[in-house]
């Protein structure tokens, strides 16, 4: 939260951000019972393949999924992130993302051995899809959280959609897109 509360006042970055919904929402790890609505959410914004993949990613890294919480505990957004580090050749062949992903990392900075690389694979608000800025808010904290957490962290990436609409945002903080995303 510090690294984004410096820039609160920065004009370019405050319109990505929605400081006033601090607070309304909080992080928690995702349960079984949250899995419904995370994946009607997909279905609906990514499609059946999308699915296909979040389902195989919660099966084989269930501690990478986070939902975003309003009052009453009730998910308004969820994230999950995979660690490149543990994928297997069957991971690639249920996510037509993690072949180009893998690839991209051992171009970039092949990880050492017991270097983890995260990729944030997925985030989004359930209704306003990846232009939700509290949704947002709370994916950037996620992120944050594991920047700061992950023993041996060597690389990290983030998928998303709508990237024309944050392209300036990651420049400004120093995290291009990568060319061949």
């Amino acid at each position: 939260f510090a690294l984004m509360f410096l820039h609160r006042n920065n004009p370019f970055m405050r319109s990505f951000y929605e400081w006033q919904s601090f607070g309304q929402l909080y992080i928690d790890g995702a349960r079984a019972s949250d899995l419904p609505q995370i994946e009607a959410a997909v279905l609906r914004h990514q499609g059946g393949e999308a699915l296909a993949a979040l389902r195989h990613a919660h099966a084989r890294q269930p501690q990478g999924f986070y939902v975003f919480r309003a009052a009453g505990s009730a998910v308004a957004g969820f994230c999950y992130v995979v660690d490149i580090s543990q994928v297997t050749a069957g991971d690639m062949a249920a996510d037509v993302s993690l072949p180009a992903v893998v690839a991209h990392v051992q171009r970039a900075a092949a990880p050492r051995p017991g270097e983890v690389v995260l990729f944030f694979h997925n985030w989004m608000d359930l209704d306003q899809y990846q232009l939700s800025p509290s949704s947002f808010n709370m994916a950037a904290m996620v992120s944050l959280r594991l920047f700061f957490h992950t023993p041996n962290l060597a690389y990290s990436l983030i998928g998303q959609s709508h990237s024309e609409h944050y392209a300036t945002m990651f420049d400004y903080l120093r995290m291009p897109q990568a060319p061949d995303g």
